[in-house]
């Protein structure tokens, strides 16, 4: 049972994660436009959290190899954070793309963390459906993220 409790938990805090990165995926552009931000750099800045994302991809093996999965959920969770709340704190589309890198990074860490989390966790004859269910959920909620934009002011929720 405990095992169970552990992967649905896992499951959960992936589904919470996504439903996070679609909204601050929608946040920042809308933010940056709100401050008069050109659009070429609006759309620039939002390609900078994938560069972040394939940065991590290629570093969280070694992230995970030298902290642990826990502790490298927790670490990435925290400065993903604090990232978002930086991004209220100073208002300028230069600091809002070194965030968005970090952020993709830290994103990357979180998903390598989870999945090789899942896969230690779960066992052999039942991992198929599981990360099956993994991927439905975090899919969904990556899509509903964006919905909790709506009647938003983008600056004020920054």
């Amino acid at each position: 049972m405990t095992d169970t409790r552990n992967v649905f938990a896992l499951i959960l805090a992936v589904m919470i994660l996504q439903i996070a990165g679609g909204l601050l995926s929608m946040l920042t552009p809308l933010g940056l436009e709100a401050l008069g931000t050109a659009p070429q750099f609006i759309g620039g800045i939002a390609a900078l959290y994938a560069t972040g994302f394939m940065l991590g991809a290629w570093t969280a093996p070694a992230a995970l190899a030298s902290f642990g999965n826990i502790r490298l959920f927790a670490a990435a969770a925290a400065v993903t954070s604090a990232g978002s709340i930086a991004l209220s704190l100073w208002y300028e589309p230069g600091f809002w793309a070194i965030v968005r890198i970090v952020q993709g990074v830290s994103f990357a860490y979180m998903f390598t963390s989870v999945e090789s989390w899942l896969g230690q966790a779960v066992p052999d004859k039942s991992r198929g459906n599981v990360m099956g269910l993994y991927h439905m959920g975090a899919k969904l909620s990556l899509m509903i993220g964006p919905f909790f934009v709506a009647g938003l002011s983008p600056l004020h929720c920054f």
